[in-house]
């Protein structure tokens, strides 16, 4: 809770009344974990198109039969 105090501090210090202040950074710490949650979700997408798509190069290169690349052109 130190973190929460210095942060209400500074916006006291910014002129914000710290009840306000004060709400606003423990609103923040509690929307913190659905943002980290996101933010690692965004994070990881990328990277599993590359993984999915290294597999698929991997299995075209071996000769293995790949879904048919008719398909997604449709889209």
């Amino acid at each position: 809770h130190i973190a929460v105090n210095n942060l209400v501090a500074e916006g006291t210090s910014w002129g914000i009344p710290e009840r306000l202040a004060r709400a606003r950074v423990e609103q923040l710490v509690n929307e913190l974990p659905t943002a980290l949650k996101r933010a690692t979700a965004e994070i990881a997408a990328p990277a599993n198109l590359v993984t999915q798509l290294q597999k698929r190069l991997q299995r075209l290169g071996s000769g293995m039969t790949a879904a048919p690349m008719e398909e997604s052109s449709t889209t």
